[in-house]
């Protein structure tokens, strides 16, 4: 077979999940991310030859394509090494079923999701009129649209990928990332089991992770509980799902026994625990410090959820060695959890590229504003930075460069691409942003800043002029007009369109003008992503003069 017949090199290792939807390749692709420290890529939603020329050395990514010459070639040149997600037919249509009722299906979705083909996902429109539970429409489906899409998992496995099998994922994590790491590089069984602990579904359901709706249910053979005997009975007798069922060991029993879950707490260093012994909550971002931010943490606090002493919540707590590098700051607002989390997040490393020393204003600003929500950090580990903040301003009361500039935002309109008012967009839709705002005195170092945040509050995507690379000149006193120009390529859903004005001062820290959000919101239809979004943008800025 062509796929996976070579050595891997650990230092371009790339791993491609290649299978039919709704069969467990988020899940997967988190596992191996965790595993490997390799980041996760989106592939392009169409494969051409040439279109993965500048994807990085090492990643790990997921697509539905159907196997092509082109994209077999690509897998070999690259020694990319192959996996592919199998499920019970029934089990991934069910779940498939219910995707399509919250996923946008309009009339050009298909453009989205190649790899199902125009006409079936077109169809797949149909699934919904069925209401909640599979009907007329369902049993039209899995005889002429969803074998294609299922055959998907067959056909790479046919090619040589390693297949891993659902049911046998929820069963055993553990035992089943071992098996498959060990065909590619394999990891000590600390590592593996941090990463299945770091990816059980109530982690990766968190804030900013995967939507909810993509682990719906993390459970075998609901099928029987949900789908009516026609559809079952048809399915059974139907290829490929007669084949998939010979070949990995799948029937259609009745029996209303499913798979034990697997026991987490098992290898849970918190031992099951969701809190300290000081009633302060233990979240997802905690654990992955613990597991992944400190070396030998076992070892140094065997015990992680004690709060006294040379303890895991103390070193939390306690001002990182890096915080002496600006003195002007007091140490208490760098902590060793700030320096962990922006270890583990790129888009802070984008973002704040020196937190020790010329970004800590604004990196301490996102984490007083932005960390309890975002990476569910309790307030215990919080409001000590924040006193210490407010013990530096008052310290600074007469420091001229710390008053703020006078401005004020006066208007935010949200355009399309044609300057028309609008907020309604499809994704990789441009939006323009039409900013004005009144300077009453010169500003030296001014900065536009641009945010999307979900309806939970939550940053999906931020960014500003300097970081675009836009160094704005110093303005002086009057009216302006900034336009804001981005494509959405982003979740479909409702977003807040924020947007701000802002300086930096004598010690290029930053320091907010004044910001708006738009009061209506946008909504965005159509596409799917399941990586971090990045919104091709740019600021242009002109002088408007007074009235």
């Amino acid at each position: 077979m062509i796929l996976n017949g070579f050595p891997v090199d650990p230092d371009r290792l790339k791993i491609v999940i290649l299978s039919a939807p709704r069969t467990g390749n988020t899940w997967l692709r988190w596992l191996l991310n965790q595993a490997y420290w390799i980041p996760m890529i989106e592939l392009p939603l169409e494969w051409a030859p040439g279109c993965a020329d500048d994807l990085p050395p090492r990643f790990v990514a997921h697509q539905h394509f159907p196997p092509s010459e082109s994209l077999v070639r690509w897998l070999v040149e690259s020694r990319a090494f192959v996996l592919t997600m199998i499920r019970h037919p029934a089990d991934t249509f069910l779940s498939y079923f219910h995707y399509v009722k919250w996923h946008d299906t309009g009339s050009d979705l298909s453009l989205q999701s190649p790899f199902i083909g125009n006409e079936s996902w077109r169809s797949a429109a149909m699934l919904k009129q069925d209401g909640d539970r599979p009907g007329k429409n369902a049993l039209r489906y899995i005889n002429y649209c969803f074998p294609q899409i299922y055959a998907n998992s067959l056909a790479w496995a046919k090619l040589g990928s390693h297949v891993v099998r659902y049911e046998d994922l929820l069963a055993d994590p553990l035992s089943q990332l071992r098996e498959v790491t060990s065909k590619i590089v394999p990891r000590d069984e600390e590592r593996l089991q941090a990463a299945v602990f770091l990816c059980k579904p109530e982690q990766l359901t968190g804030p900013g992770l995967i939507d909810p709706r993509h682990l719906r249910t993390r459970s075998a053979r609901r099928w029987i509980q949900e789908l009516p005997s026609e559809i079952v009975d048809a399915m059974a007798g139907l290829q490929p799902y007669a084949s998939a069922c010979k070949m990995y060991g799948y029937d259609w029993s009745r029996s209303p026994l499913e798979p034990l879950g697997y026991d987490y707490d098992k290898i849970d260093p918190f031992r099951g625990r969701d809190r300290f012994d000081n009633g302060e909550l233990i979240g997802p971002s905690l654990a992955k410090v613990y597991l992944h931010g400190v070396p030998n943490a076992s070892a140094r606090w065997p015990d992680p959820w004690v709060t006294e002493g040379e303890s895991f919540w103390n070193w939390l707590r306690a001002p990182s060695a890096l915080a002496s590098l600006n003195p002007d700051l007091p140490t208490g607002t760098l902590t060793n959890l700030m320096v962990a989390l922006h270890n583990q997040r790129p888009d802070l490393q984008l973002a704040y590229r020196n937190p020790s020393g010329s970004d800590r204003m604004g990196f301490l600003t996102w984490f007083l504003g932005l960390a309890e929500l975002e990476c569910e950090i309790p307030w215990g580990l919080i409001g000590p930075v924040l006193e210490s903040f407010c013990d530096y301003l008052n310290s600074q009361s007469g420091d001229p460069f710390f008053r703020q500039p006078p401005g004020k935002i006066t208007q935010l309109t949200v355009l399309d691409a044609h300057g028309a008012k609008t907020n309604s967009f499809r994704c990789a839709d441009c939006m323009q942003i039409e900013l004005e705002f009144q300077l009453d005195e010169p500003v030296d170092g001014p900065l536009i800043q641009y945010s999307l945040c979900n309806a939970k509050g939550e940053v999906v995507f931020g960014t500003n002029s300097e970081l675009l690379g836009n160094t704005l000149p110093r303005l002086a006193p009057g009216r302006y007009v900034c336009r804001i120009i981005s494509t959405l390529s982003i979740q479909p859903q409702n977003y807040w369109v924020y947007v701000g004005l802002a300086c930096l001062n004598s010690a290029d820290s930053l320091v907010p003008i004044h910001t708006m959000h738009c009061k209506e919101g946008i909504t965005v239809i159509g596409g799917d992503s399941q990586g971090t979004a990045w919104c091709s943008t740019r600021i242009a800025m002109a002088r408007r003069s007074d009235p």
